[in-house]
């Protein structure tokens, strides 16, 4: 071989060297490139995972609260509503008491009439003592009658509120249980 044909060869296997050189920079720069793109592909999709999880919990805690208020507005109406019955109950016991006494009221007047026109005198002077007497006991019977009817009322109403209470709490954990199974 001359020289001419080793400096040919020379440059020859330069040239594939410097060939192989660039095929293999491009092939680890290709390698590089897939590997980055793997790598930004698996960074998205853990971002889209974590902002899906966060959105999940914004959503999660809105239901809630939202539930929360629903169930405040749900009381407070139910405890509007049972005091409106509750004022509703009293007026008309006041009215019918009312009504009642001033039936009393008229007959014990008119007996009282009656008493005073039929006796004259001593007689009359007695009837007035006794139903000065009878206007006593009476007037002690109502207010026992009444007083025992109030608190009978009172404690009716706390009963009832209780018993509605209890039942709306049962019928929510109820519903939970439902929900979760």
């Amino acid at each position: 071989m001359t020289l001419d044909q080793l400096q040919l060869r020379l440059n020859d296997v330069k040239r594939e060297r410097r060939e192989e050189e660039e095929r293999r920079r491009e092939s680890n720069n290709k390698k590089k490139e897939e590997f980055k793109g793997s790598i930004n592909q698996k960074k998205d999709s853990i971002m889209a995972a974590r902002e899906e999880l966060a959105r999940q919990k914004d959503e999660e805690r809105r239901r809630k609260k939202e539930e929360a208020d629903a169930e405040k507005q749900r009381l407070a109406e139910v405890k509007a509503k049972s005091l409106m019955e509750h004022k509703k109950k009293e007026e008309k016991k006041a009215e019918l008491k009312k009504v009642e006494k001033d039936k009393l009221a008229k007959e014990i007047k008119e007996t009282e009439q009656r008493r005073m026109f039929l006796l004259q005198g001593q007689a009359q002077q007695e009837a007035n003592a006794f139903l000065n007497l009878e206007r006593g006991e009476e007037r002690e019977l109502l207010d026992r009658q009444n007083t025992k009817l109030m608190e009978e009322y009172k404690g009716q109403s706390v009963r009832e509120g209780e018993m509605r209470i209890l039942a709306d709490k049962n019928k929510r954990e109820v519903q939970k249980k439902v929900i979760f199974d």
